[in-house]
């Protein structure tokens, strides 16, 4: 099966003006996640790109299975970093003055 049959991505396009309407709260999450989101999707570019057959040289094959390694530690700590960024506004609940960020924190972490 195909890549493209097995992920599916949605892009929205949001306006400044639009952003200048939300409250400060929501437009910091929203600016974390999408830089996240951005860098998974180049990381997941950058994996796909990468010659994953080895050729039986050992040092290439070696060379290779490390740059798979690295690629998939870096992106693997920016799912992690968005999981913690959303642990923590869970954990600010006080301090969030917009409910709705506070419940759609919750739910993506569900």
């Amino acid at each position: 099966m195909s890549e493209k049959a097995i992920i599916q991505y949605d892009e929205f396009q949001v306006s400044l003006e639009t952003l200048r309407k939300l409250p400060a709260d929501r437009v910091a999450a929203f600016s974390a996640l999408s830089f996240a989101v951005t860098e998974v999707n180049v990381l997941r570019r950058v994996f796909l790109s990468q010659s994953h057959d080895y050729i039986g040289e050992k040092l290439i094959d070696e060379a290779i299975n490390s740059q798979k390694l690295v690629v998939l530690r870096t992106w693997s700590s920016k799912l992690f970093e968005a999981r913690e960024f959303l642990e923590q506004l869970c954990k600010r609940k006080a301090k969030i003055s917009d409910s709705d960020l506070f419940s759609l924190a919750q739910k993506a972490l569900s």
